[in-house]
């Protein structure tokens, strides 16, 4: 089986597809989990907050690995030491590069943030079997993802399924200054969906195609070129949602509008 990469929008199903994959993908590959995260070039985590005490002033937390003789860890800092998310994702590549010089590979996912460093991330995994996770309704991704952000609780996996429902029972309002990080949110989301016409030999799957378990596991067995995985699939990942974001977001026909404002071809 050759080493996969995950390439993954926000709310696309990449998770299931991932975690199902897991326990398989590290026995076929040999590549190492990362500790505290599988998401290193996230730049901030939305449940991941500082308070100064001072000001009373709540702050992100910055992601942020620490090589380690046998691992990779992933801590939480505040203030943030890179200046920007490509910076981020740059330094975040540098690590992974002096990890390989040592043996050490790992089964990572690449999220939107690696648009602002997208060459520089396709060469370092150039001999991976890139799987791209996209959505065929760019609506329902990014009012997905917003109201997974306001709510701070991006998935419902088995045991917690009354803490998600307690905690979307009630709708949320998306500020204007949510509103205004559409766009750079969608530039890069836009960046990724482009990588379906320019990348060789790359593996797209489609959300819309993942609407039942038998489908799921098909995907899966594409990807690991059989039905082994099913011998040892972990015992909890996300159940998939169907919210009616209309009624979830009080201004969703705002958000609409901002969203089909910004649709360019690269969605198409």
């Amino acid at each position: 089986m050759k080493k996969p990469f995950f390439i993954c929008p926000p709310r696309t199903r990449s998770t299931i597809l991932y975690e199902s994959l897991k326990p398989f993908v590290m026995k076929r590959t040999k590549l190492l989990p990362l500790v505290g995260h599988s998401e290193p070039f996230l730049h901030t985590l939305q449940n991941k907050t500082m308070t100064d005490h001072k000001t009373g002033e709540k702050h992100l937390m910055e992601m942020h690995p620490i090589m380690t003789d046998k691992s990779m860890d992933i801590h939480y800092i505040y203030p943030h030491v890179y200046k920007d998310n490509k910076t981020s994702v740059l330094s975040k590549l540098k690590l992974l590069a002096q990890a390989r010089q040592s043996g050490n590979e790992y089964y990572i996912k690449g999220t939107y943030n690696i648009a602002d460093a997208i060459d520089e991330t396709l060469h370092f995994f150039r001999d991976y079997d890139i799987v791209l996770t996209l959505r065929n309704d760019v609506t329902e991704l990014v009012c997905s993802t917003l109201f997974a952000t306001q709510i701070k609780m991006f998935h419902m996996t088995v045991g917690h399924e009354e803490l998600y429902k307690n905690k979307s029972a009630q709708p949320v309002t998306i500020n204007k200054e949510t509103l205004n990080q559409i766009k750079p949110f969608m530039d890069k989301v836009g960046t990724l969906y482009n990588l379906r016409n320019t990348v060789k030999d790359i593996r797209v799957v489609y959300y819309e195609d993942l609407d039942d378990q038998c489908k799921i596991d098909e995907c899966i067995s594409n990807i690991a070129g059989s039905d082994e995985w099913k011998e040892d699939v972990p015992s909890s990942t996300p159940i998939k949602l169907d919210n009616d974001y209309s009624s979830l977001i009080t201004n969703y026909d705002q958000v609409r509008e901002r969203i089909t404002s910004l649709t360019d071809g690269r969605f198409e």
